[in-house]
């Protein structure tokens, strides 16, 4: 009588499935799954997708991370919350820009005007936002001029500009216009001169 020999047990595989989107999917909305939202937030805020996994509560794994940010539904929010923080950072950059520009570029002729007897007199009725953006101070004093009957009433007005030099510095260090030096000590204690000289926001040629 000849026994049937036991069938060999085949390793199990896992099956991998197909994550669809769903029709009413909108990347704009919070992930319902609180801790896939929470991975996307950390992804986007600058870990890598390892440590996105992590902080947001999975078992630190390379290729679970992996899998999960290759989810269509985590994949697109990802993409979603990063375009909008890029949005957000290119505005905040760009208004930055602006104001410095505004205090840069500011003309003390915007606030004056010349009378028919060539004297300058203050005047501030057509001064653009821009334009009042660059006004550090303004000062108008009332006070009586003389005695008695002789008294008059004067007002004295004053205006500061912020510092154009300090405005223009910093939009020409963030254009990479100027070029910079530093000294460097040597482990023998010799002091070198570097100069490092910029071509544009991020190259830069190291000269000794």
């Amino acid at each position: 009588m000849t026994r049937n020999s036991p069938r060999p047990q085949g390793r199990k595989h896992k099956v991998n499935q197909t994550i669809e989107l769903p029709d009413d999917f909108d990347p704009a909305r919070p992930l319902r799954d609180a801790r896939r939202e929470a991975a996307c937030q950390a992804l986007v805020s600058g870990l890598s997708q390892v440590d996105a996994h992590e902080r947001a509560g999975f078992a630190r794994s390379d290729a679970n991370a992996t899998r999960l940010f290759q989810r269509p539904d985590v994949a697109e929010r990802a993409k979603y919350l990063a375009k909008e923080a890029a949005e957000r950072a290119a505005v905040s950059v760009e208004r930055t820009l602006r104001e410095y520009a505004a205090v840069g570029y500011a003309n003390m002729a915007n606030y004056m005007k010349v009378g028919d007897d060539g004297d300058p007199y203050l005047d501030f009725s057509e001064v653009s936002p821009e334009q009042a953006a660059a006004l550090a101070e303004v000062v108008v004093e009332d006070f009586k001029d003389g005695r008695g009957d002789d008294a008059r009433d004067v007002r004295r007005v004053k205006f500061k500009l912020h510092n154009k030099i300090a405005a223009l510095d910093s939009i020409a260090k963030h254009l990479g216009m100027f070029d910079e030096r530093r000294e460097v000590k040597t482990p023998g204690g010799e002091t070198l001169h570097v100069e490092i000289v910029r071509f544009g926001r991020t190259n830069g040629e190291a000269k000794v």
